[in-house]
């Protein structure tokens, strides 16, 4: 009678045992099919994500820096800030929006979903970033395109100014231009030392003061000496007129300068080499987890 009951409760515990691991894997399998239905929207939004974001040359943007010229076509540039402004950024937060709402019970899975939400933010940084990079490295093109029309229009301001101080004139018109010259001579040199110095390896913060409390207040001075002289005769005040352009030019060139230096600065903020990785290791993760959300089946 003894074994018997012995028996009896040794049966029960096996069938209670098997009653309750069956349980958990109905649970599981029902748990697991509610989160794939609430989470279709998201993978859906990964696929749009995914093939988008194959429009980015990224072997070709991973080449571009700040300060260089452009590697890639503005028409490219375009469609590649497109790409990020319009699918990209949009997506990844929608997608952690939704992710983030979609409710978890069951543990296991929930370990799987936060790695997915990590896959998620990666996409988002790395959409955000490079665009972020590429409007500063737009910025920079553009800058440096400024700064170039700025030395073109000194050098021909210069060429012709020079060739009209080389022309005979009255004495009249001889004594304004030298008086011209004589003026511009005087802060020639200072200039030229102070402008030198924005070529040493400086902090930009410390050349960016140096343009504003140095330089800028010289050009100042010139061109308040120019405009001091009192010019009669029609050469002279040609000579004055493009002798005011290049200097006022001078200050937009130097202004130019300034900005460039905080881009550069800007640059150190999202360093391309940090940002470009982002999407493979997102891309990693994500498969990672579709593969680990698959396995769950062999454990019903």
């Amino acid at each position: 009678m003894r074994l018997f009951n012995k028996n009896k409760i040794r049966i029960f515990l096996i069938t209670t045992l098997t009653l309750l691991l069956v349980a958990c894997g109905d649970n599981l399998k029902e748990d697991k099919e509610k989160y794939l239905n609430n989470m279709q929207p998201v993978y859906d939004m990964e696929h749009t994500y995914t093939k988008a974001a194959e429009q980015l040359d990224t072997s070709k943007i991973e080449n571009i820096y700040v300060g260089t010229e452009l590697k890639i076509k503005n028409e490219e540039l375009n469609q590649y800030l497109e790409v990020l402004d319009e699918t990209l950024i949009p997506l990844a937060t929608e997608m952690q929006e939704k992710a983030n709402s979609v409710e978890v019970t069951h543990k296991e899975i929930e370990m799987l979903h936060d790695s997915y939400l990590e896959s998620i933010k990666l996409k988002k940084q790395f959409a955000q970033g490079l665009r972020a990079y590429l409007d500063i490295y737009q910025r920079s093109v553009d800058i440096n395109k400024q700064l170039s029309d700025y030395g073109e229009k000194v050098l021909n301001n210069k060429k012709a100014r020079d060739t009209l101080i080389k022309e005979t004139h009255s004495n009249a018109e001889k004594k304004e231009i030298d008086e011209l010259v004589k003026v511009i001579n005087d802060n020639s040199e200072t200039l030229e030392i102070e402008a030198m110095i924005l070529q040493k390896d400086l902090p930009a913060v410390e050349k960016e003061e140096h343009i504003k409390n140095v330089l800028m207040p010289l050009l100042d001075e010139q061109i308040s000496g120019i405009n001091q002289l009192a010019i009669k005769t029609n050469k002279g005040k040609e000579v004055r007129t493009l002798s005011l352009e290049m200097f006022y030019t001078f200050k937009s060139y130097y202004e130019e300068r300034a900005n460039l230096m905080r881009v550069y600065e800007d640059e150190r903020n999202y360093p391309l080499k940090n940002i470009l990785p982002k999407l493979e290791v997102s891309k990693k993760v994500s498969d990672k987890y579709h593969k680990n959300v698959k396995k769950l089946d062999s454990k019903n």
